[in-house]
């Protein structure tokens, strides 16, 4: 069995909790058409900061 963590928490306040380049892999399943439009663009941004150089991003968005 892997070490994975899973975290319940806001998104906002979750990810202004860590570190630059800290995480190896995201997902954010479901979670972008949830996101106030005019927050997005942050959000994403902040998912870039805390994601490790040449770590994974895996969105999906089925109900944009």
């Amino acid at each position: 069995m892997k070490n994975l963590n899973a975290v319940r928490a806001d998104l906002r306040d979750h990810l202004e909790s860590l570190g630059d380049a800290s995480v190896k892999v995201i997902t954010f399943i479901h979670g972008v058409e949830h996101v106030p439009p005019h927050q997005l663009l942050s959000v994403l941004g902040e998912l870039h900061r805390v994601l490790a150089p040449g770590g994974r991003l895996i969105l999906e968005f089925p109900n944009v």
